[in-house]
């Protein structure tokens, strides 16, 4: 499931220092947070990669240095997947590729990593994707349930 509607960005790229503070800054693992007044919803989050239109590129995020590897995690597993199963195309650090070409990747990749969904961030020139897990909605009077997908 793609999601388009804002996401908090200083949850998932709060000060890069793993192991320092507490809460969503310790540790390089983070949680996408959306909120409105009746509820939050919050859930695991990785970066899979990068699209740039403008070059016609797909950049994974486990090739991207400037992105923790704990963040790249799912992605990173996607690659092994690929590369095991005979398949070097999805295993390549960056591809040439259209915006279908992209939108087929992330499918590809929702699906061999078991993300819940997925969220494409704005971006001038490039957009990153964001995969998410299970969400678990917190009401304004505390009640706690979690939503998940499941595709087999």
């Amino acid at each position: 499931m793609g999601y388009d509607r804002p996401i908090s960005w200083r949850t998932l790229f709060c000060p890069w220092s793993p192991g320092e503070g507490s809460g969503p800054c310790a540790g390089d693992d983070r949680e996408a947070t959306q909120s409105s007044p009746d509820k939050t919803a919050t859930a695991p989050a990785q970066i899979l990669g990068s699209f740039s239109p403008g070059s016609g590129s797909w950049l994974w995020a486990w090739a991207n240095k400037s992105i923790l590897p704990g963040m790249s995690r799912d992605a990173l597993g996607f690659r092994d997947w690929a590369e095991a199963n005979g398949h070097p195309a999805l295993a390549q650090p960056k591809t040439d590729v259209d915006e279908q070409g992209a939108s087929t990747l992330v499918a590809l990749a929702v699906r061999g990593t078991g993300a819940e969904g997925y969220y494409k961030g704005p971006g001038g020139n490039s957009a990153v994707i964001i995969t998410f897990g299970p969400v678990t909605l917190t009401a304004a009077d505390g009640k706690v349930s979690t939503f998940t997908v499941n595709v087999d």
